[in-house]
């Protein structure tokens, strides 16, 4: 059987990295007039890279292939290199657990506004990874659009991002109706159901926010 091998990244993915070094942060943060140069040419929709920890996220929305070298070139410097393709890559691709709304479902994706992305940051309890994936998924299609067009999750290991930019929410522009017409959603103890899904941090807190190193729309 033939192995995996990542072709071609999708138009809307959230990639992680690690940095090894103090100097990643600036480095990305002076990559900004590339993500800009995108945007005027209409290559990408919205793009944002953000940190916690040692941990650096990518999250883009583009109209055409992504290539993260078009965007921080020399990234592999700053990042360790991960295995699993034909060479070393500076990033690993994090699998999309929930979308509010499927992308290619909406006819507009823009934003009316300029607003800037909440990025919240979840340690997820990996025994309890295929109820949270389970629920979701119930979410997601018996309720598209539920949290507005933009919220998503993504997951790596134990690392889960939260992303959200429609604030306030608008309007939807699609005929989309989900893939479920079932009710199973439970809806009356959804946040004592998804409590055990995640381990707290040492501040005792269930989410941190990531700081935002460059956004661009």
């Amino acid at each position: 059987m033939a192995r995996y091998q990542e072709k071609e990244l999708p138009l809307r993915c959230t990639l992680r990295l690690q940095k090894k070094c103090p100097d990643t942060e600036a480095f990305i943060q002076g990559c900004l007039p590339l993500w800009q140069a995108a945007v005027k040419a209409g290559k990408l929709i919205s793009g944002t890279v953000f940190a916690l920890d040692d941990q650096i996220f990518v999250y883009y929305e583009a109209r055409e292939s992504f290539h993260l070298d078009e965007y921080l070139p020399g990234i592999e410097k700053y990042v360790f290199l991960w295995p699993g393709q034909d060479k070393l890559r500076p990033y690993v691709p994090m699998i999309k657990y929930y979308q509010s709304m499927p992308m290619e479902e909406v006819r507009d994706w823009n934003r009316k506004e300029n607003t800037i992305p909440r990025i919240m940051v979840n340690r997820m309890n990996i025994d309890k990874l295929q109820s949270y994936i389970y629920v979701h998924y119930l979410m997601q299609e018996e309720q598209p659009g539920r949290q507005g067009r933009f919220f998503s999750i993504w997951g790596s290991e134990d690392w889960c991002v939260l992303y959200d930019q429609d604030n306030p929410k608008r309007p939807i522009d699609t005929d989309y109706q989900g893939q479920l017409t079932t009710h199973s959603l439970p809806e009356d103890r959804l946040v004592e159901y998804m409590m055990p899904h995640f381990h707290y941090w040492e501040d005792g807190k269930l989410q941190q926010q990531a700081e935002i190193l460059l956004h661009v729309q």
